[in-house]
């Protein structure tokens, strides 16, 4: 699934109200279409300060990564979980599965999902590991 400039307000006013940090985690790898410039033209409408300046080798014009997003709006950790490897996710699960992967109980602040639930099949597990990721 897709962050575009259109969810940059929702995310900034989320980042005001409780301030990201810590570690997230994305259901499946998350496709930015917003670049740099984008970024900060739409923070500096919302009035939002981004908590970490952007890498400053980055082409002004070419879309950031997930993880490039994320640590601008704040957290220190950034994982994705997928089924494969195909899209580089960082941890490997399958969330049709009743529990999740060992170690992984509490490890994230936030778990972050922009369309992968709709492609598991049984919902009361990926609900499950959800809240016991968080």
């Amino acid at each position: 699934m897709a962050i575009d400039a259109a969810d940059l307000p929702l995310l900034f006013g989320e980042a005001k109200r409780c301030p990201f940090a810590g570690s997230v985690l994305t259901l499946g790898r998350q496709d930015v279409t917003v670049t740099p410039a984008a970024l900060r033209r739409v923070a500096g409408q919302c009035g939002f300060d981004l908590p970490r300046p952007l890498p400053t080798d980055l082409p002004p014009d070419e879309r950031l990564d997930d993880g490039t997003l994320l640590r601008a709006l704040g957290f220190d950790e950034v994982d994705s979980m997928d089924v494969s490897d195909y899209e580089g996710a960082t941890v490997i699960h399958d969330l049709n599965a009743p529990a999740p992967p060992e170690g992984l109980e509490g490890r994230y602040d936030l778990v972050f999902d922009r369309g992968t639930a709709e492609h598991v099949f049984h919902l009361p597990n990926l609900l499950s590991t959800v809240v016991r990721l968080a």
